[in-house]
C-alpha cells in the first residue's frame, strides 16, 4: 500500500514537472498554487465502512474512508488534542474522535459536535477507471 505515484503541479503557475522529477515529492515553491496528488490505494483495498491512513507524498498523511461505495479523505488527527481519528468511531457520513467525542462530517470536514476547535482538512478524492484512488491536497 502507500503512495505508488505522486505528482506536483501548479494550476495557473506554469507547466507541471515531469513524473520522474516529482515521484514522491512535494514542491513548495509557491504555496498559493501548489498541490500534491497521489494514488493512495486501490478501490478494493478498503471495504465499505472501513478507514485507513495512507501516505500523501513524502510529507503528509491522509485518512481515507469508504462508505456506501464512495470515498472521502480528511486529516488524520482531531483538531481538539490531536487524537488519531483512525481509531475513532465511524458513523453515517461522520467520524467521532476516540478521546473526547468531537464529531466531524466526512464530506466537508465541518465540526458537528464539540469539543473540537476547527474543522478537519478535507481533500478531493477521485477513482480512476483502473480503480486507483487518488487524493489531491493543497
Amino acid at each position: 500500500m502507500g503512495s505508488s505515484y505522486s505528482r506536483s503541479y501548479s494550476p495557473n503557475c506554469g507547466q507541471p514537472k515531469s513524473e520522474s522529477e516529482n515521484r514522491g515529492t512535494i514542491s513548495r515553491t509557491d504555496s498559493t498554487c501548489q498541490y500534491v496528488e497521489s494514488i493512495v490505494c486501490k478501490e478494493n483495498d478498503l471495504k465499505d465502512n472501513e478507514m485507513k491512513v495512507f501516505e500523501l507524498g513524502e510529507e503528509g498523511k491522509v485518512l481515507v474512508v469508504k462508505q456506501k461505495g464512495e470515498f472521502s479523505a480528511v486529516g488524520t488527527k482531531c483538531t481538539h488534542y490531536g487524537a488519531p481519528l483512525v481509531s475513532g468511531a465511524l458513523g453515517d457520513g461522520r467520524i467521532r474522535c476516540p478521546w473526547h467525542g468531537a464529531c466531524f462530517n466526512l464530506k466537508t470536514g465541518d465540526i458537528e459536535d464539540f469539543p473540537g476547535f476547527d474543522s478537519l482538512p478535507c481533500y478531493q478524492v477521485t477513482v480512476s477507471e483502473k480503480g486507483e484512488v487518488k487524493v489531491r491536497a493543497k
